[in-house]
């Protein structure tokens, strides 16, 4: 834009000329510029500065809840059970009064758990002296006493103190084992001979079952445990021949994929309960019906054990239904890393 001004030259009452001054607006626009970009420097800097600022600030909230949420997932696994130690912080933010919160909740957890463990053994120690004087009385009881059906009387009673007896040393045996971990030494175990051999033991174990063991060609070795390895095979079976119907020989299996060795344990019977699949192998959990087996006690910790064993040998014990929806298979599962193949 031109502004311009004029302005006439009169001489003797006559306009000689006239005077005409005239400007560009490029001064004014040069001005205004210069106003707007050095307000845009200062807004642009203002904003760099807040959102770097923030950027920090989130970051360190964030590295600050990331910690504490691994810390939080490696505190207790799967089963439950404490396994570390969340740290505290002294800021007194939100985040560290979650953290002391969280670390005190998980004390407090690790506490009750410890008591929870110790529980069976102090029972144990605390009932077996009532019930060896019940059983060392019964016993008198029974020598001198004549009348049938009073002895009739002190079977049962002697019948209900074994299966007493029998109860403790069950709860104490999870125990036992665990502790036993500690001082366990691992060696090469043949998982071939393992299951061939203790497959023979079954066969004169439960002579009325019918047992089929399925091999590979190749020899499977490991590091671990033979005898606890053998004592998670005889709870496996225990639980197959528990609920196996006959219709099928309870199948024993050891096979090699591409990525993993897999140890398997078939039954042909009732189905696992869809709600139950993932407690299967918790501690005092029981899957039977009310009616099966109710001549015996069942504390549900068969298959925890089980899972004990696994857990200490670094397989994942698994149970699924037959593909013929038929019957179960529990699986013992170890990556190839940790298998020798000969």
């Amino acid at each position: 834009m031109i502004l311009s001004a004029a302005y006439p030259i009169w001489l003797n009452n006559d306009v000689a000329g006239a005077v005409i001054v005239e400007e560009t607006t490029n001064g004014i626009r040069s001005l205004r510029n210069d106003a707007l970009e050095t307000l845009f420097s200062v807004m642009l800097a203002v904003i760099c500065t807040g959102v770097l600022l923030l950027l920090l600030f989130g970051s360190h909230i964030a590295k600050r809840l990331r910690r504490l949420q691994h810390e939080a997932d490696h505190a207790i696994d799967s089963q439950g059970r404490v396994t570390g130690a969340i740290t505290t912080a002294d800021s007194q933010d939100e985040i560290g009064r979650l953290s002391r919160t969280m670390a005190d909740m998980v004390g407090r957890i690790a506490g009750y758990n410890q008591y929870l463990e110790k529980m069976a053994s102090r029972l144990s120690h605390e009932l077996r002296t009532p019930i060896a004087v019940v059983r060392s009385s019964l016993e008198n009881m029974a020598y001198t006493q004549t009348d049938p059906s009073q002895l009739t009387y002190i079977n049962r009673a002697q019948d209900g103190v074994q299966r007493l007896a029998g109860i403790l040393s069950t709860l104490t045996e999870a125990t036992r084992l665990e502790q036993s971990f500690d001082n366990a030494d691992k060696e090469r175990v043949n998982l071939n001979a393992l299951l061939d051999g203790c497959t023979q033991g079954y066969r004169l174990a439960y002579p009325e079952k019918t047992f089929a063991l399925t091999l590979p060609e190749q020899i499977i070795t490991l590091e671990g445990v033979p005898d606890y390895l053998a004592q998670l095979l005889d709870k496996l079976i225990a639980n197959a021949v528990e609920f196996d119907d006959g219709a099928a020989p309870i199948t024993l299996a050891l096979s090699v994929h591409a990525d993993k060795v897999t140890m398997t344990v078939t039954n042909t019977g009732p189905l696992l309960p869809s709600d139950m699949r993932t407690q299967l192998f918790h501690s005092m959990v029981s899957v039977r019906p009310a009616h099966h087996g109710a001549d015996k006690p069942h504390l549900g910790l068969g298959l925890y054990i089980a899972r004990l064993i696994a857990d200490f040998h670094q397989a994942q014990l698994t149970a699924a239904h037959r593909p013929q929806q038929d019957g179960v298979t529990l699986s013992l599962t170890w990556s190839i890393t940790q298998i020798t193949i000969h």
